[in-house]
């Protein structure tokens, strides 16, 4: 599978050409609405590994993730007039329980490319996504679905860097057939694909695990139900 900074990197670059995309065609309802597009993509780009059981990865991912939920507490908290007291602990409790007791329970119960390797974990990053940026009263309909959108390809684009990682070229010396007999007069190497294990364990529709499946989808139509009144009103906008 690909490595931590080749998942950022990519991510990064997916982030870039969608906050482009948004720029030019003037989609966002601000300029710094493509900076968050952007940062986004990237924050999609490493939740796969929420499940990953190697140290570093997942002290860098939780407590990214730690903090990213304690901004967006203190942010919401702020455009709804909290009081000092509260934008002060809430915020830390939010790092607290994403930073330790997020990360304890998915240790505990996930295993890596399990249920977050898989494209139901795609299509509820984005519902999920979706309905957390309509907390966000200021931000507009539209600015609400290009962070979904964002997100979830910067998801997605782990899952297929993870799937084109478990392909492998071999080379073997190229073989020639001379008279019945084979021969290899130039001693050329030929490429030939190679398929690990892992291979198609994140892009996958039906995973192995039934009750994952079954409450991966079970999630899934509950996030639908509930995102289909934002779905109203972008229709209306469009």
């Amino acid at each position: 599978m690909a490595g931590f900074k080749t998942h950022i990197t990519v991510g990064a670059g997916v982030g870039f050409f969608i906050s482009l995309s948004t720029f030019i065609t003037d989609w966002a309802s601000h300029f710094y609405m493509n900076l968050v597009i952007f940062a986004t993509a990237i924050v999609g780009s490493f939740l796969p590994d929420m499940d990953s059981d190697t140290g570093v990865p997942v002290f860098i991912v939780f407590g990214f993730y730690g903090f990213v939920a304690s901004t967006l507490f203190f942010y919401f908290g702020y455009e709804n007039s909290w009081s000092v007291l509260y934008l002060l602990i809430i915020p830390i409790i939010a790092f607290i329980l994403v930073r330790y007791l997020l990360c304890y329970i998915l240790g505990k119960y996930s295993k890596h490319r399990g249920a977050f390797h898989s494209i139901p974990a795609v299509l509820i990053t984005f519902f999920l996504g979706l309905l957390i940026a309509d907390f966000f009263k200021k931000l507009t309909i539209t600015d609400k679905f290009l962070i979904a959108f964002s997100l979830s390809i910067g998801y997605l684009s782990h899952l297929v860097l993870d799937e084109i990682y478990s392909t492998q070229f071999l080379f073997s010396k190229s073989k020639r057939k001379s008279k019945g007999k084979i021969t290899n007069p130039l001693k050329m190497k030929v490429p030939k694909l190679r398929f690990k294990k892992s291979f198609g364990t994140a892009l996958d529709w039906n995973l192995k695990d039934k009750k994952s499946a079954i409450a991966l989808y079970a999630i899934l139509l509950v996030l639908v139900f509930l995102s289909y009144p934002m779905f109203r009103k972008l229709f209306f906008v469009l």
